[in-house]
């Protein structure tokens, strides 16, 4: 086998060696804080604990000190331990090798690789490109389409002029692009909720409620995981209450909590028929679930406070064992006969972590 070595000139050192990058690449503390067996003592052991005990740091923490720190810094995931989640492992790779000059102040793109930006604020998901390369309808990343991400499309080149990284790289790291890739095909977008191109049953003459789908699911596997929530789609019958959309987990039947409140949609934002709105106007939501956790999709026909009611309930219902459910909020509500409604408890708002539970039944369909 024959390898080709580039050395880079002291400038081209410096595109990479920056002072946003802190001009040292590669060692930091969430690459570090990890156990590892040393073979000279054979003493197995945090490197950051030892190497604050050998005095290599320019402050000497405490026992309690650098334990504490252990604990509560971020740490990066080994791209081969499937310990650690997908996207851990991805976005720790990232971090690793696009960070560096991938970051605010950086070098001219629109992403920020570091793992300690929160996912939905990286713009890697369908965020916007500079060029597309000959790439039609290009992304950062395309959730499920490897061909229209450009960060996988470019980090698996090598030697040529759209090669990521661009200085200094004669092979790809298929190790590393089997991670990405498998990530950004996880990515592959679904949708959870009613069919949204024709009316329902009925609409629900008591308002302002909240509405449950509690038959179409989304449920967590292969270990904890993040779901970025982007759009709202809904159809209106008619024009009327202002719309909150809402994602809830489903703790059991009849039993759920509150984890995302969207944008509230006057009847000046929507249409009668189908609708597809953001989520929120804040940007994508991104929930952390745990595995085997189950979410729900639902609305309220007033704002979040409970107020702005009064022009009707315009989302129609379907009726039949195991679809939607609807809780009465306001008081004086049609209330399950055998839990009656409670100002402290039922209250006429929604909030996050709120439980929604059958003490808040107006009707179950």
């Amino acid at each position: 086998m024959t390898q080709t070595w580039a050395y880079p000139s002291r400038s081209e050192c410096l595109t990479c060696h920056s002072s946003i990058a802190g001009f040292v690449l590669g060692p930091n503390t969430r690459q570090l804080n990890k156990v590892m067996t040393y073979p000279s003592t054979g003493i197995t052991a945090n490197q950051l604990v030892t190497y604050n005990a050998l005095g290599m740091f320019d402050q000497t923490f405490s026992t309690a000190e650098i334990n504490t720190l252990v604990n509560s810094v971020l740490t990066a995931a080994p791209t081969h331990d499937a310990d650690f989640t997908l996207a851990d492992r991805a976005r720790s790779y990232l971090d690793s090798n696009c960070a560096y000059c991938h970051q605010p102040g950086g070098v001219r793109a629109n992403f920020d690789a570091r793992l300690s930006t929160p996912l939905y604020q990286q713009n890697f998901i369908l965020g916007s490109v500079n060029e597309n390369i000959g790439v039609t309808d290009p992304y950062v990343i395309a959730p499920g389409d490897l061909s229209r991400s450009l960060l996988h499309v470019r980090a698996n080149q090598a030697g040529t002029e759209f090669a990521m990284p661009p200085l200094a790289k004669d092979v790809v790291d298929t190790a590393g692009m089997e991670v990405i890739r498998e990530w950004l095909l996880a990515l592959e977008p679904f949708e959870i909720g009613n069919d949204t191109s024709g009316g329902g049953a009925f609409i629900d003459g008591h308002h302002p409620s909240l509405y449950v789908n509690e038959s179409d699911t989304h449920t967590q596997t292969g270990g904890p995981g993040t779901v970025i929530v982007q759009d709202f789609k809904f159809f209106a019958q008619r024009l009327g209450n202002p719309i909150t959309p809402l994602v809830l987990l489903k703790n059991g039947d009849d039993d759920y909590t509150v984890i995302a409140i969207g944008t509230t949609r006057t009847s000046a934002d929507y249409t009668v028929g189908e609708n597809s709105l953001d989520f929120s106007d804040a940007g994508e939501i991104e929930l952390a679930l745990a595995d085997g956790a189950v979410i729900v999709t639902g609305f309220m026909d007033a704002n979040p406070d409970g107020s702005g009611w009064g022009a009707g309930s315009v989302i129609p219902a379907d009726t039949g064992a195991g679809e939607d459910e609807i809780y009465a909020l306001l008081p004086n509500p049609l209330i399950n006969q055998t839990d009656p409604f409670q100002p402290d408890r039922d209250v006429p708002s929604v909030a996050l972590g709120q439980p929604i539970s059958t003490t808040n039944a107006g009707k179950a369909l």
